[in-house]
């Protein structure tokens, strides 16, 4: 099986204050290349937030991440306190070069392709095509046959498998932040090609 991570870059802005792009959307497919053809065997999104680009126009990262959606608002009162970086960012991650962030919106492995990996390397190469310009990295371990069921479901059976994907982020080089239900890496002390171990 030769797996094919592909970007479409249908980009979508959002949170624009003032005309300015401050949230940017990507989505990808995860596609299986065979002899048999081509299937889309999952599917990424991405968020990158400028936040340079907010720091030099004077906009607010509160303003513009409550006229987002998503995560975003959490994400942005996890890493930012008065537009600057946290202190307890930077204690688990060091400073990083830019303030950029992207964050790994959604993973979605077919059920099927499971156990392979694929997740992983698709967050690893999100990461090499849209972390340029990136400081950090984030992703929020969240179960997706738990989405909107968590109510209903077997708290230890949600706690299992979020623990299991931290681990699996973990090789990555990702990093719990506090007791945030993200994780963050410093994209500047990345290792090359993390993933095969």
């Amino acid at each position: 099986m030769n797996i094919e991570f592909t970007t479409e870059t249908s980009l979508s802005a959002e949170a624009t204050l003032d005309g300015q792009e401050l949230f940017v959307r990507s989505y990808g497919k995860i596609i299986d290349s065979s002899e048999a053809g081509e299937q889309i065997v999952g599917e990424l999104r991405v968020v990158m937030l400028d936040v340079w680009r907010a720091a030099e126009e004077g906009i607010d990262l509160w303003d513009a991440a409550d006229a987002a959606d998503g995560d975003m608002e959490a994400l942005v009162s996890t890493f930012f306190e008065d537009g600057e970086l946290r202190a307890s960012v930077l204690h688990g991650l060091h400073f990083a070069s830019n303030h950029n962030l992207l964050y790994i919106d959604r993973v979605e492995i077919n059920e099927e392709y499971r156990g392979n990996g694929l997740a992983l390397a698709a967050i690893d190469r999100a990461i090499q095509i849209l972390g340029e310009g990136c400081g950090y990295a984030a992703i929020k371990p969240l179960p997706l046959q738990f989405v909107g069921k968590v109510s209903k479901s077997d708290p230890k059976a949600v706690k299992g498998a979020t623990t299991k994907l931290r681990k699996h982020y973990r090789r990555m080089g990702f990093r719990n932040l506090g007791r945030s239900n993200f994780m963050a890496m410093n994209l500047d002390t990345r290792r090359p090609n993390m993933l095969l171990s």
